[in-house]
């Protein structure tokens, strides 16, 4: 699945359409009349393909070569410089691979002569320092040619240059064949070897039918030359090349061709991807479009995308993470820009209440003076991000998705606050719950497996991460697996565990699963069918259940303007009310029923069940809680487990509700009992967060009832009752 960057070698791979353009190179090769020495110029940019055309136009030349006798048909040969690290070695590596590789292509009498010239003539350059241009090289022949075992012969002390190059032109006269020598990449060598390998081919190995076929990227040649040789790079060349070739622009849309059908590949090996047409579009439009200009970009960001997208393709949204694979590589300068300012782009379109126009436009001017120091586009950029964060799109006035955070999370957006750091890490391990295992679930696994699942979950305290993928999803839950959820969420919310911080909100595991609950219901079509629900649970509930469905009937009876409700709200009305009052009556009959065995004190919270059956049965609810408000301990259990808690801008904390407990107990009892038990009494009844309850009661009992005492101020309350009680122990 990779793309090797690297050249194609025979017309059948061409899908750029380029073969005749090699087809032209190769005839202009061939169709020269004169014996002359010729040098033909391939030029093209870094990643233009020049190579491939090269290894076609070879192609065609042998299929041309075909029809022609063994006496004429051209030898080619490639010479590949950059494959020697010591520059000085360069002249006599190209004398020795062009007599050797004349041996392997032909061993015909008269190549065996030009074999033998050449031979002379590579000699008697190592005597000479005096040559143009090759002076400081040629000492270097001779170590060249001793490593390779061969022995001066004497006649070459006895040749000059002009003479052994004269016996070689001459023998190469006699051939009626060309020798084409092929030079490729002359842009990857330093800026000395570049002007060694053009004196080469004008002046030292200036033979007679030899062709010489140089590619090249002109701008990095001309700016060596010119650097090396002080002169006009330009007018150097011209002198050198006598045909130059530019190679053919890249039909941009063969490009996106190969682009969209490696993509296709991709795609095809996986299962369970996360793909929007819709989406897909904008991010090749803003992300991916611009950028992938050449085959090497095709094949540089399809090697690293296929990498990151093979380990992580069921966590991540395609098109995404394919615009951020290309700007990493493109312009990586945008990528560290969004790393460093996620608070500001994530979120939904839903989450930016937006400003005055005015205001929006003053935004988009400040983001773009920021960008013009980040990157050459400005403009660009803010299309890029506009195109990945919804939000941020909203925030200056830009065309953005309609999008909620759920579908965000559903469809594995970068968007998303809880998925952007993946995109970035592709660290699996560090997934709360992967994907594939969260679609299982929903999906297909039993009932029991679910629940082993949860509670699995659970322990390792990702409960929430798991309940807001739940909830993303819930328009594609399978509609049959509906009560399956809901019976699942019930039995099981009251033991979930965490709390997931928001801006100055949190919001409990037990809050989230709510939301999972009252979405799911909603989801069924009719009343009797959220009714038969809602009584099977409430039938078969166990104490733990019952807390949990409390919070929901309450909800139901606020709907009709019932218990604390003011007014109806038709959307809260879940079932009829005729269906309510059957609950209310079932509700008290399990409750009770639960009592003769447990203890409502095993609830931590038992302020919706109190309340509820208060309302739904107050005699049974006054004569049970009577019976357990026997003393000091049970009055401080009771009234903890009747606090509700607050968040606000000046922090969190509990508060009681008078209304809520003044049948049962008064605020004087309360405080009798606060003030006859000790500390260390208190501190061995109720836990930590509960004593922070009970000093909130307290101190809530001097203020206004509009006003609430924060967790950090109860907190030193209870700091007090231990240095107090510290205090006492130390006085005895």
């Amino acid at each position: 699945m990779y793309s090797a960057d690297k050249p194609i070698s025979n017309s059948n791979d061409d899908v750029l359409g380029r073969r005749p353009f090699a087809r032209q190179l190769s005839k202009a090769i061939l169709s020269l009349g004169t014996t002359d020495n010729f040098t033909i110029g391939l030029f093209g940019k870094w990643g233009t393909g020049k190579t491939s055309l090269i290894n076609m136009a070879v192609e065609e030349i042998d299929l041309l070569a075909a029809r022609m006798t063994n006496d004429t048909s051209p030898i080619v040969i490639k010479f590949e410089p950059w494959n020697f690290v010591d520059s000085d070695n360069l002249i006599a590596q190209f004398f020795n691979h062009l007599k050797n590789e004349l041996k392997l292509k032909d061993r015909s009498e008269i190549l065996g002569k030009v074999g033998e010239a050449l031979e002379e003539y590579s000699n008697a350059i190592e005597f000479v320092e005096s040559i143009p241009v090759v002076g400081k090289y040629a000492s270097f022949l001779k170590y060249t040619m001793t490593l390779t075992g061969k022995k001066l012969k004497d006649k070459t002390n006895q040749s000059n240059v002009l003479h052994t190059k004269e016996k070689l032109s001459k023998e190469l006269e006699k051939l009626n064949k060309k020798i084409v020598i092929i030079i490729d990449d002359i842009d990857r060598l330093s800026n000395n070897q570049i002007r060694l390998i053009f004196q080469l081919v004008s002046s030292v190995a200036g033979l007679p039918n030899l062709i010489y076929l140089l590619s090249m990227d002109r701008e990095v040649v001309v700016r060596a030359l010119e650097s090396v040789q002080e002169c006009d790079g330009n007018e150097y060349l011209e002198k050198i090349v006598q045909i130059p070739f530019e190679i053919p622009e890249i039909d941009r849309e063969k490009v996106l061709e190969m682009l969209f059908h490696k993509l296709d590949e991709i795609m095809k090996s996986k299962t369970n991807t996360i793909f929007s047409e819709e989406h897909w579009s904008k991010v090749f439009r803003t992300c991916v479009e611009p950028y992938i200009l050449t085959i090497r970009d095709v094949n540089r960001v399809i090697n690293s995308f296929y990498f990151k997208y093979d380990m992580s393709y069921s966590e991540v949204d395609f098109a995404d993470l394919f615009g951020v694979t290309v700007l990493q590589i493109m312009d990586p300068e945008i990528i560290k820009w969004i790393i460093n300012n996620s608070k500001e782009l994530c979120g939904s379109s839903y989450d930016y209440k937006g400003v005055v126009y005015a205001e929006q436009q003053k935004k988009k001017q400040v983001y773009l003076e920021k960008f013009q120091r980040i990157t050459k586009n400005a403009e660009n950029m803010l299309n890029v991000l506009c195109t990945f964060f919804p939000k941020f799109a909203k925030e200056v006035d830009h065309y953005y998705e309609s999008i909620t955070d759920d579908e965000l999370r559903r469809q594995c957006r970068l968007a998303h606050e809880d998925k952007f750091s993946f995109y970035f890490n592709l660290n699996i391990e560090k997934l709360p719950i992967s994907r594939e295992l969260m679609q299982e679930s929903f999906f297909k696994y039993s009932i029991e497996e679910v629940k082993e699942l949860i509670e699995l979950i659970n322990n390792k305290d990702m409960i929430i991460s798991y309940l807001q993928e739940l909830r993303s999803n819930i328009q594609y839950i399978p509609y049959e697996r509906i009560p399956f959820f809901v019976e699942i969420l019930y039995r099981n919310s009251y033991w979930f565990k965490g709390v997931k911080e928001k801006s100055i909100m949190s919001f409990s595991a037990q809050r989230f699963a709510e939301w999972c609950i009252n979405d799911l219901i909603k989801r069924l079509k009719t009343k009797e069918e959220k009714f038969i629900l809602l009584k099977d649970i409430i039938e078969n509930a166990d104490l733990y259940t019952l807390h949990t469905v409390s919070i929901d009937i309450n909800r139901i009876e606020l709907g009709f303007g019932r218990l604390a409700g003011k007014e109806e709200k038709v959307d809260q009305q879940f079932i009829n009310l005729e269906h309510l009052l059957i609950l209310e009556k079932l509700y008290s009959e399990r409750l009770k029923e639960l009592l003769k065995i447990d203890s409502i004190f095993d609830l931590d919270s038992m302020l919706f069940v109190v309340y509820l059956w208060r309302n739904f049965d107050e005699t049974s609810c006054k004569e049970y809680i009577g019976k357990i408000l026997l003393d000091n301990d049970s009055i401080l259990k009771f009234i903890v487990r009747l606090s509700s808690s607050w968040n606000g801008t000046n922090g969190k904390g509990w508060t009681f509700n008078e209304e809520n407990y003044k049948e049962f107990v008064s605020k004087e009892e309360i405080l009798k009992a606060i003030e006859e038990t000790t500390y260390t009494d208190k501190k061995a009844l109720l836990t930590e967060i509960e004593l922070i309850k009970l000093a909130s009661f307290v101190l809530n009992l001097n203020l206004a009832s509009m006003d609430h005492v924060s967790e950090k101020d109860a907190k030193e309350l209870v700091n007090q009752w231990a240095n107090n009680a510290n205090n006492q122990e130390t006085s005895h």
